[in-house]
C-alpha cells in the first residue's frame, strides 16, 4: 500500500473529523484578527472598515444585499453608510 492509502486509513481508523465551522464573536474575532472579514455576500473575503469612524466590529454594522447594484451596503453606528462590491470596490 502506498504511504497515502496507509494515512487514509489510519485517519478513518483514529476516526477523526473535522469539525464544522462556526462564526467566531466580535470578542473572539479581535483576540485572532483584530478585525472584521466579510464571509458572504457581494462582499465576501474582503476587510469591512467604517471609512468615516474606522470601527470594524462586525456588531457595529448593519448590512444588506442590493441585488440591483451588486453590492453589499453598510451602515454604521456613526450612521455611515457605504457599500462594497465584488470587486472590493468601495462607495460612500
Amino acid at each position: 500500500m502506498s504511504d497515502k492509502t496507509n494515512l487514509s486509513l489510519k485517519d478513518l481508523k483514529n476516526k477523526k473529523t473535522l469539525k464544522e465551522r462556526g462564526k467566531l464573536t466580535d470578542a473572539e474575532l479581535d483576540k485572532v484578527t483584530g478585525g472584521y472579514w466579510e464571509y458572504q455576500g457581494y462582499a465576501a473575503g474582503y476587510w469591512i472598515e467604517c471609512p468615516f469612524c474606522g470601527r470594524f466590529q462586525e456588531s457595529d454594522f448593519a448590512t444588506w444585499a442590493d441585488t440591483a447594484q451588486q453590492v453589499d451596503q453598510f451602515r454604521c453606528k456613526c450612521n455611515g453608510a457605504f457599500a462594497v462590491d465584488a470587486a472590493g470596490n468601495m462607495y460612500y
